[in-house]
């Protein structure tokens, strides 16, 4: 799943709620100096996120607002209302059919009147965890890049040519510790190197060249 279908996630479910007319992405918008605002609005914007082994932590601040009269009297009632939407969203965001999970744990942050417009609401800090969202397989490399192909260096494998044992610089000797003797193959880069017999591999040196 992709930032863009994530923001096409949020969009949709601001423009199916009945409370919610207006949603909008990223910068906050300056409010009272735009026109195409039509509240009560959802606003979201990215916020920094992170990569924790297999998953991706996506997270964002929404807006939750409304306008207030000049003379902030019905400015609980809207408070009220707009806490209400945004558990209506937390609510809707926790679906199990969405690819991401939800992090049960978000910040509110009160809004009254600090911004352009007369406006009061709610500013909550959510976390979308997606589990496992890049493929290496699908990244479009051409050719792929493989440690194998670092300038300079070689990769030395068992003799299975798939377990690496050790990475060692290009045109440079590698001592094998290994007790006891027998016939050992070399793999470097994947391809076999050498090969050969040995009473001691303590005591085996091998010149390493890969072309």
């Amino acid at each position: 799943m992709t930032i863009n279908q994530v923001i096409e996630q949020l969009r949709e479910i601001a423009i199916n709620h009945k409370q919610i007319n207006t949603f909008g992405f990223n910068d906050f918008p300056e409010y009272g100096k735009s026109e195409s605002i039509t509240y009560p609005v959802m606003w979201a914007k990215q916020l920094p996120s992170s990569v924790d082994g297999n998953n991706l932590n996506l997270k964002y601040r929404l807006l939750f607002a409304d306008l207030v009269h000049k003379d902030d009297s019905n400015q609980d009632e809207v408070s009220s209302d707009q806490m209400q939407t945004a558990l209506d969203v937390i609510a809707q965001l926790q679906h199990p059919d969405y690819e991401w999970v939800y992090n049960a744990t978000s910040n509110l942050e009160p809004v009254f009147g600090t911004l352009d417009d007369e406006i009061t609401g709610w500013l909550i800090d959510i976390d979308l965890v997606l589990d496992n969202p890049y493929n290496r397989c699908a990244i479009p490399f051409d050719p792929s890049p493989t440690p194998e192909q670092e300038i300079g260096f070689v990769t030395i494998y068992d003799a299975d040519g798939i377990t690496v044992i050790d990475r060692v610089s290009n045109n440079s000797y590698w001592i094998d510790t290994t007790s006891g003797g027998g016939t050992y193959n070399i793999f470097v880069n994947g391809t076999l190197n050498q090969t050969g017999t040995t009473t001691n591999f303590n005591t085996l040196t091998l010149n390493i060249t890969a072309s």
